[in-house]
């Protein structure tokens, strides 16, 4: 939203006329065109990071493995609770 009204705000720069209108335009249009850039990339940055995530999602060996060091972790857990029930 601010970005957009930083953009309508310098387009007074891009379309005036007059004395020094040249270099008001020069530096309007590149701030612009700057203001867009980034405005775009904030946006795609967080798609193409979910699209190489779902892409790469890695080999079912390693999903495999994961899955097991949650397991081992949970049931550690689990027996460290029972142990601590077992001593009271």
């Amino acid at each position: 939203m601010t970005s957009f009204a930083f953009i309508l705000g310098t387009m007074p720069m891009i379309l005036g006329s007059g004395a020094g209108s040249s270099s008001r335009h020069v530096l309007g249009t590149g701030v612009v065109a700057h203001d867009q850039f980034v405005t775009l990339a904030v946006l795609f940055v967080p798609v193409f990071f979910v699209v190489v995530r779902r892409f790469f999602k890695g080999s079912e060996r390693q999903r495999a493995s994961t899955r097991m060091r949650r397991c081992r972790a949970a049931d550690d857990a689990a027996a460290a609770a029972g142990d601590k029930g077992a001593q009271s």
